[in-house]
């Protein structure tokens, strides 16, 4: 619309200067104008972005113009181009093969940047120009001088307007291009990040369809099912997965998880046993599963199923439910005593009747009973401290805490013989291995026959890797068949005639375990009990001793030492 304007404008300010007007003058006015903006116009909108650095291009596009590869191919185009021009208008002048020129004109656009192009499409516009105002060429048929001119800007024009769109073209398909390939690296680059994510997670995801497809697995779902990396794009039947009730019975197939949410129903942290080749002893794993919302209406439902590995936690609730039944038996107990001798002691008390010889009986029971609540209480809290204390480890002189704590034992009415061996040295919290040490001598101290002197012996030997401990005594011995359970919570071997809590051992095994060790026992050389206690050394300072024998440093400490 300007360049109309501007024809009719100019054209009209000619006829008022000359007078005379013609229809041809306008038009090759507005050719003119139309090359002028086309070529000159829009070669200046393109090479001013670049001189000034803003020019976005794409990878590809900036190494087409800047390759030397494509230099030298813009310089045969051009050399080429220059030939052609010569061949149709001057050696076969008059001759109608105008239409060979757009050979590289086409040429130019598939090929070259579009500042490339314009600056082709105007070699040649300048090349026919020249050549028809110096009569040759195939317009000089032409018999008008004005339309000679007029077919000459319009070819010029349309070179140019055919390589732009051309050029153009290209460099939104390589915009297009690039932008795809920006967008499939970030899809790629997302799908790894979520393998990545999935792969890493401690909990088994997996995405299943209605045909029993497995779209998606971790590796922790491999694991909690007990297949590892083994292959498989289908559910497993239960039976083949040992997929069971915690009643024990078989999963049906439509009792599946994702079966079931497939017919509506719903699946909220549930609990199943997988038993495999893996896991014979089976882990209880709680599974949720949930429909995800479908791509199409001609995609299968999609089901998420979730599921983690809960055996330690279903292991510790049932023990916690266990360990509340017997701590609230066993305070009972005392309870009972306490309230039934208090009532006792009341009603002697109304009736006046009450003296010591009658009194002080029903006090001491009482007295007895709050003693035991008492220690149990103190066992309880020991207990807790061993299970969840946070450990402060440092070098620790077992050797040192075995005898601070035998010299605290010699003072009871049995007068014990307890002798320490020299030079045990373990890394590990001090107070949590004074526990399991007065723990153990103990033991040693009060299960003992009647009558009998105790005698224990703390010896131990150091080897590479790690400290072995043993606590020996004369003692009344463990049943062979109780010498694994005597370290579970509240376990007792002997009830009758020794007062305890069966929570001592636990607590030695609770103190051994957080130190990343072992802890039997095994029964002694002529009678008795032998605690054999492995502890991993860590880095000792190197002043200490590789290994210890008991016959080269015992100590004893006795209560008439």
């Amino acid at each position: 619309m300007a360049c109309l304007v501007a024809a009719m404008v100019g054209s009209s300010l000619v006829w008022l200067i000359t007078g005379s007007w013609t229809p041809m003058g306008g038009l090759l006015w507005l050719g003119r104008n139309y090359v002028g903006l086309v070529g000159i116009v829009v070669l200046g909108l393109l090479i001013l972005p670049s001189l000034e650095g803003r020019e976005k291009r794409a990878p590809r596009d900036r190494r087409l113009e800047h390759g030397r590869l494509r230099i030298a191919e813009a310089t045969v185009l051009f050399l080429a181009t220059g030939l052609l021009y010569g061949l149709v208008f001057v050696t076969f002048s008059g001759q109608p093969l105008v239409f060979l020129l757009l050979a590289p004109t086409v040429w130019a656009g598939i090929r070259l940047p579009p500042t490339a192009v314009v600056l082709h499409g105007l070699l040649g516009g300048v090349l026919a120009v020249v050549f028809t105002l110096n009569e040759v060429g195939p317009f000089i048929t032409i018999e008008s001088v004005s339309q000679r001119a007029l077919v000459a800007q319009i070819f010029v024009l349309m070179s140019v307007v055919t390589g732009l769109a051309l050029a153009f073209s290209r460099s939104e398909r390589d915009v297009a291009l690039a932008g795809l390939r920006a967008a499939q690296a970030e899809t790629v680059a997302r799908a790894r990040l979520l393998d990545s994510v999935l792969e890493t997670m401690h909990e088994g995801v997996a995405v299943v369809d209605a045909d029993d497809n497995v779209l998606v697995r971790n590796r922790a779902g491999r694991r909690l099912m007990g297949l590892d990396d083994a292959p498989g794009l289908r559910v497993r039947p239960p039976e083949e997965a040992g997929l069971f009730h915690l009643d024990g019975q078989l999963v049906k197939r439509h009792e599946l998880p994702h079966r079931r949410v497939l017919d509506g129903d719903t699946v909220e942290a549930e609990d199943f046993v997988v038993r495999s080749e893996l896991t014979p002893q089976g882990r209880v794993i709680e599974v949720s599963a949930q429909p995800l919302e479908r791509p199409s209406d001609h995609e299968p439902q999609r089901v998420l199923v979730h599921f983690r590995d809960v055996t330690a936690d279903r292991k510790d609730r049932d023990a916690l439910a266990s360990f509340a039944g017997v701590v609230a038996h066993d305070l009972l107990s005392p309870l009972t005593v306490v309230e039934g001798w208090s009532e006792a002691l009341v009603d002697d008390l109304e009736s006046g009747s009450v003296d010591a010889e009658s009194g002080l009986p029903k006090v001491e029971r009482i007295q007895r009973a709050a003693e035991h609540m008492r220690t149990f209480i103190k066992e309880l809290l020991s207990w807790t401290v061993a299970r969840g204390q946070v450990l402060s480890i440092d070098s620790v002189d077992l050797s040192a805490l075995a005898r601070s704590v035998a010299e605290m034992r010699s003072d009871t009415e049995t007068r014990p013989r307890i002798t320490v061996v020299e030079g045990l040295r373990v890394w590990g919290d001090e107070v949590l291995l004074r526990q399991l040490l007065d723990n153990l001598i103990g033991n040693a101290v009060k299960y003992v026959a009647p009558g009998v002197r105790p005698e224990i012996e703390v010896t131990g030997r150091h080897d590479a890797e790690e400290l072995e401990v043993r606590v020996s005594d004369n003692g009344i011995g463990i049943p062979s068949d109780q010498r694994e359970q005597i370290f579970d919570t509240f376990h007792r071997a002997h009830v009758q005639g020794y007062r305890g809590t069966g929570l001592g051992l636990s607590i030695c095994r609770q103190i051994v375990e957080r130190h990343g060790g072992r802890i039997r026992v095994e029964a002694a050389p002529g009678g008795g009990s032998t605690f054999v206690i492995s502890l991993p050394t860590g880095t000792l300072p190197t002043t200490e001793p590789s290994s210890v024998h008991p016959e080269a440093a015992d100590t004893e400490v006795s209560a008439h030492a």
